[in-house]
Parts: structure tokens; C-alpha cells; sequence
């Protein structure tokens, strides 16, 4: 009876650590995917917008897709977009809502660690439990309310400062102070759980008092999809001007470079890449990913060729090619393709 106990957990504690291990799945744009082609040399891909799944290989993130194509590749933590599914709280003193920005993700066993960007300047990496997070960008649909802690509360607060000492300092409680720099602990409750957030020389994080005991002020604000209400040690305050000043945000959009082929002799266009066939990096190349379904796809094709190059597909794309638009190291059998019709099959 003890041996057959001992062999049945033995065939269960596979399952088991499957069961513990973090693997974040969503669609996610993700720069530099590392592929290595059995026998063959490694190239890398962007995923934009690609169904996938991660999870921790060494000091890499093994991706796994879940689109059209499957195939394995790795891609630096850094390098992996993650956002949370669900607001979460933290330390009891910051909740963290979806439109939170999300980096340097580190997978734990059943959890992660984050980064979690608050404002300019201030950050707090966190643990998360696995089930709220997802692969992708912060979901913009539930950020806060774009507005200041003193914005609705303090008229003053958007008048010109004035010479007169008496009136330097706004009444307690309409967002007098300011974040001082460096690793700031925020508690839910004096003493209980608290969160450390990191403040960079040259953050303004404008905060309004609630309460006030002897070496601690509570405050309040609101920050970039996160909303932090707690207990500060007083040395970890400094006095904020009167007037309000917020930073520039700028959000730069870059674009692609559109890049086009053609000979004689030879088709460019749609296609439909059949279920089941292997996509190599070269003709007789070295497979590294299959189809899973049937998938329209983009081909350079030369006439009576036994090899075509798959040119382009929804959401990936090369990094080391000529035309940054095309996708490189894809080469399928020209059987496994469905041209229009009057090109014969």
C-alpha cells in the first residue's frame, strides 16, 4: 500500500507543479523574439498584437504562440508587455486598476513580480497573483479620472502664489505636499502592510492630507490607473508651491517604412497558407513553426518554384531585414499554398 501511495504522487506531482507555475496568455506586441531553428541559426520576429503565452525560462521569457502559426521563441523579461485583467489592492494602502503600466515582469512559481508605473518618476514593483494578469497593453478603458487631487478641492491651488508669508501655506488638507525623492513607505494602517514606491529626484507627486498624528500625515492621490490612500512618515513629505504643476506628457507613434517586390515572372500577393504546413527559415531550410489552421498570408512566389516565401502575416514582423513591414526567415512549400485561381493548383 506504501509503495502504490508513493508511485501515485510521483504521477501526480508533474501535474501539480504544471498547476504552480505562472503562464500569462493574451494578445501581446512583443519585440525581439528570439527563434532557433533546430540545426538552423537563430533569428528574431516582432509579434504585434499576436495571440501567446510566456513563461520563465532561465533569465529569458519562453513565448509560446497560440495565433495561426505555432511556434516557440524567448524574449527578454524586459521586453514582455503584461497588464492586469482585474484591479488588485497592494499593501493595503494602493489599488492598481488595468490602465496601470506594467514592466519588468518576473514569474514566481504561481505569482509575478512588477513593476508597476505610477506617475512620472515614481514606480512600485509588486507581487501579482497570476490569475490577474494578462499578456498585452494597460487597458485604457478603465484609467482614472484625469484630474489632481486638489484640482476639484482646492480654488487655490490654480491662483497666482502670493508674496504674502500668512498665505504661502494653503490650509491643511488641499493637496499640500509633495512626495520627497526616494523609496517612500506608504501604510494602509500604521504598522500593518505597506508598499514601498520608488521617487525619482525631480518627480512633483502633489498629494492632499487627510489626517495627521505625530511623525505621519495620511494622504491621498490620484495616480496613473492607480489610486494610493495611506500613511507617510513625515520626512518622507516636502512642501508643495501653491500652484500646481503637472509634467508634459509626450506619447511619440512611430510608423513602419512600406517596402515592395516584384520581377517578372514571378506572383506577389494573397494566399492562403494550408492547416498543417511547416514554415522553414529557408527553401529546405530548418523548420521552426507550423500552421495551425488555414491563415491568409502575403507570398513572393517565382512561377513553377517548389518554394515560396511568406511575405507577410497578421501580426508579425522581421527585425533584421531590408523592409522592417515584411517578415523574413518563412519559407512554406509551394503545395502547401492556395494561390487564386488562375494560377493553378
Amino acid at each position: 500500500m506504501r509503495s502504490l501511495s508513493i508511485a501515485l504522487v510521483a504521477l501526480l506531482l508533474p501535474a501539480a507543479a504544471r498547476a504552480q507555475t505562472c503562464e500569462p496568455s493574451g494578445e501581446a506586441t512583443v519585440a525581439r523574439v528570439r527563434i532557433e531553428p533546430r540545426g538552423g541559426a537563430p533569428f528574431e520576429l516582432d509579434m504585434e498584437g499576436y495571440p501567446a503565452a510566456i513563461r520563465r525560462d532561465g533569465d529569458r521569457l519562453r513565448v509560446e504562440s497560440r495565433g495561426a502559426l505555432a511556434f516557440v521563441g524567448s524574449a527578454p523579461t524586459t521586453d514582455v508587455p503584461v497588464a492586469l485583467r482585474r484591479p488588485i489592492d497592494v499593501g493595503a494602502a494602493l489599488t492598481l486598476r488595468p490602465s496601470v503600466a506594467l514592466s519588468h515582469l518576473r514569474l514566481r512559481g504561481r505569482g509575478a513580480r512588477v513593476r508597476a508605473e505610477l506617475d512620472e518618476g515614481v514606480h512600485a514593483d509588486v507581487g501579482v497573483p497570476c490569475d490577474a494578469l494578462r499578456l498585452g497593453a494597460p487597458d485604457d478603458a478603465h484609467a482614472s479620472p484625469a484630474s489632481t487631487p486638489d484640482a476639484s478641492t482646492n480654488t487655490a491651488s490654480t491662483d497666482t502664489a502670493s508674496t504674502d508669508d500668512r498665505r504661502s501655506e494653503p490650509p491643511r488638507g488641499e493637496g499640500t505636499w509633495l512626495l520627497a525623492p526616494g523609496s517612500v513607505r506608504v501604510w494602509g494602517v500604521v504598522g500593518g502592510p505597506s508598499v514601498r514606491l520608488r521617487v525619482e529626484p525631480g518627480a512633483r507627486v502633489r498629494v492632499r492630507e487627510l489626517d495627521r498624528r505625530p511623525g505621519y500625515r495620511r494622504i491621498r492621490r490620484e495616480l496613473d490607473g492607480a489610486h494610493l490612500v495611506g500613511w507617510v512618515r513625515d520626512r518622507d513629505l516636502r512642501r508643495a508651491p501653491l500652484r500646481a504643476e503637472l509634467p508634459a506628457r509626450v506619447h511619440a507613434v512611430t510608423g513602419r517604412g512600406v517596402c515592395g517586390r516584384g520581377a517578372s515572372h514571378t506572383y506577389v500577393g494573397p494566399a492562403t497558407l494550408r492547416r498543417g504546413a511547416a514554415i522553414s527559415d529557408a527553401r529546405e531550410g530548418h523548420r521552426w513553426a507550423h500552421a495551425r489552421e488555414d491563415v491568409e498570408v502575403r507570398v513572393y512566389w517565382h512561377w513553377n518554384a517548389a518554394w515560396a516565401r511568406i511575405e507577410e502575416i497578421d501580426g508579425l514582423r522581421s527585425r533584421d531585414g531590408d523592409c522592417p513591414n515584411l517578415l523574413e526567415h518563412a519559407w512554406v512549400r509551394r503545395a502547401d499554398l492556395e494561390l487564386p485561381e488562375r494560377f493553378g493548383d
